[in-house]
């Protein structure tokens, strides 16, 4: 209400005496006047004070031969404006100022991975299952792709999974705020969220990846050796009659398709030998000297090897879930410049705070 008579006697020029006589008597007696009209005729005719509509005057007093009106608040009234006042403001600087400051403190402490937090749990056992989807390019028409012909291809899925994450031999580090851990998947197929009729006893036609595999590494490393690992494919594979597989559909993602290498001929036997020192990957030994290969199987239900190296976030929230080493080591040395480094989260927690602006960038070293 001060304010509003300062601003009264700027705009008024000849009507600012009767202005300041009115900012005196407001501090006689605090009654308030509701008449807006009468009040634009005192103090100046300020479009100003008409739609302020309240303004605190003397009661009954005559200022520059206009009257102010008699409807007065009462003084108990006043003083509940006031307390609602109060109220009012406290509420916006609580939820403008305080609130938000008291939030970003809580998000900070409780977004660090640190063992008293119950997203560090979260973070080391996801609570409920992924979904995974996976979709088949079943190859209709084999035989004539063999012969030169173009492929044509028919969509098979989603064949859907449960895939359950969690966190094993966990270390925290406090000298650097990282923590060390190995990841675990555990995947279950789901026929209801499947495509309609699916069950993974589907039989598919598909390039047979592990053949082909063999045949462009040998081709790239040791190329004179191409006509040895033909001769070992016609062993360890039954002598197949092209470069397709023709396979169930859980065979090929989980349960395995037969590498035979019980074969004796030098061939054959060469390349499981040498099978079995690299440890190629996705390749599970049966017994009797047989292998087992499948896309997702060695990853079911078992501890992926590589040690994966995170920032914790508790001296900077910003950096919570950060990969900056896997297995020891603080780059790549698969791509070239830039590609070889480790950028974003492990994909299973982000840091707060994030706009639609901002980039989500995480790490998976099964596709990187």
């Amino acid at each position: 209400c001060l304010i509003c008579r300062v601003v009264a006697s700027a705009t008024a020029g000849q009507e600012s005496g009767k202005a300041l006589l009115g900012i005196f008597r407001i501090f006689e007696n605090f009654s308030v006047v509701t008449r807006s009209q009468e009040l634009c005729l005192v103090c100046g005719n300020s479009l100003t004070l008409y739609y302020v509509g309240l303004i605190m005057c003397y009661k009954s007093h005559v200022i520059g031969g206009e009257t102010i009106g008699e409807n007065m608040l009462l003084p108990k009234e006043l003083k509940y404006a006031a307390i609602a006042g109060g109220v009012a403001l406290f509420g916006l600087l609580f939820g403008w100022v305080l609130f938000p400051t008291i939030l970003n403190s809580q998000l900070k402490k409780e977004m660090a991975l640190s063992k008293k937090t119950d997203v560090r749990g979260m973070w080391e056992k996801i609570p409920f299952p992924l979904d995974f989807k996976v979709y088949i390019f079943n190859y209709t028409n084999a035989e004539e792709v063999a012969k030169g012909a173009a492929p044509i291809l028919k969509e098979i899925g989603p064949y859907h999974f449960d895939e359950w994450k969690e966190k094993v031999e966990v270390e925290d580090h406090e000298e650097d705020d990282t923590i060390t851990y190995k990841k675990r998947d555990v995947f279950y197929f789901n026929p209801e969220l499947s495509a309609p009729g699916l069950t993974g006893e589907e039989t598919v036609v598909i390039p047979h990846v592990f053949m082909l595999g063999m045949a462009l590494t040998v081709h790239r490393e040791k190329p004179a050796m191409l006509n040895m690992v033909g001769k070992a494919m016609n062993g360890i594979f039954d002598d197949p009659p092209d470069i397709f597989l023709r396979v169930k559909a859980m065979d090929i993602l989980f349960r395995g398709v037969m590498i035979n290498c019980a074969r004796t001929e030098f061939a054959p036997k060469a390349t499981c030998t040498a099978l079995k020192k690299e440890a190629v990957s996705g390749l599970v030994l049966e017994p009797n000297n047989q292998f087992r290969f499948s896309i997702f199987g060695t990853r079911n239900n078992s501890i992926d090897p590589h040690v994966i190296t995170v920032r914790r976030g508790m001296k900077n929230v910003m950096d919570v879930g950060q990969v900056i080493a896997v297995d020891g080591k603080t780059e790549q040395t698969v791509w070239k410049d830039t590609c070889n480094q480790y950028q974003g989260t492990d994909g299973t927690i982000f840091p707060p705070f994030l706009t639609e602006n901002d980039r989500l960038e995480s790490f998976s070293t099964d596709l990187c």
